[in-house]
């Protein structure tokens, strides 16, 4: 079954935001908790596959004092991603624990293994981005925010980080690196405000997701009206 911009959280937000990334353009889409990020890459990734687009994707909540183990899971994903009768694994080099993380390879370097056997477009998905942001315990090096300029610079690649706020004006952090000064974020992301959910879009997911129980089935419209308001007055996380 096709996946459409009417199946996503928030269909137009959601359209703009694939298009550009069509194009090329690495985004930092933001907004609170529970806005909805986490459903925004889910959508965005779904979409990718209709275009036979690889997603590589991080949730850096997993990783953000181990740096070590987020280039093991690039390397994972990378390999996952290619074709196996293609892939000649002696050209993985293997990434030793004793390795400091200082002379790990960069994750640009991992990306470039396959460049020659996979010509689809790749797209990283960092989902809260925020645990390296104004953190002055983050572990990752100075050279993996570079790296992210680099990779989102290439045909191939595009970047698409979410956080709570915009990285731009937030602090970058390199306590493991004492050659490098805390310094305001230089990432070249474009900040992307998460809009609120309007009424169209509320009506669309309630019908979605309930359109198999009874009380929305046999609900009137009015009371749906009344409960999509109470949704939209309430600051509250919600579940379904």
């Amino acid at each position: 079954m096709t996946f459409t911009y009417d199946d996503c959280l928030r269909p137009q937000f959601t359209e703009d935001i694939f298009k550009a990334l069509l194009h090329n353009q690495s985004l930092n889409p933001f907004g609170p908790e529970w806005t909805g990020k986490k459903r925004l890459l889910d959508d965005l990734e779904n979409l990718a596959q209709e275009k036979d687009i690889i997603v590589l994707r991080f949730d850096l909540r997993a990783y953000k004092k181990d740096y070590y183990g987020y280039l093991r899971k690039a390397e994972t994903l990378i390999q996952q991603h290619i074709p196996a009768p293609s892939i000649d694994a002696t050209r993985l080099p293997p990434i030793a624990d004793q390795i400091p993380n200082a002379q790990l390879p960069a994750l640009s370097t991992i990306l470039n293994y396959p460049t020659t056997i996979l010509p689809q477009k790749i797209w990283l998905f960092m989902d809260h981005f925020d645990v390296l942001l104004n953190n002055e315990e983050q572990v990752f090096p100075f050279n993996f925010f570079t790296d992210l300029n680099f990779i989102k610079n290439q045909n191939r690649f595009t970047l698409c980080c979410t956080s709570n706020v915009s990285h731009k004006g937030s602090t970058l952090h390199f306590p493991n690196d004492p050659r490098q000064v805390s310094r305001t974020s230089f990432l070249e992301l474009s900040p992307k405000d998460i809009p609120d959910l309007n009424y169209q879009a509320l009506h669309q997911e309630l019908s979605r997701q309930l359109h198999h129980t009874k009380n929305w089935q046999q609900a009137y419209d009015y009371q749906k009206v009344h409960l999509i308001q109470a949704i939209q007055g309430t600051k509250q996380p919600l579940a379904y």
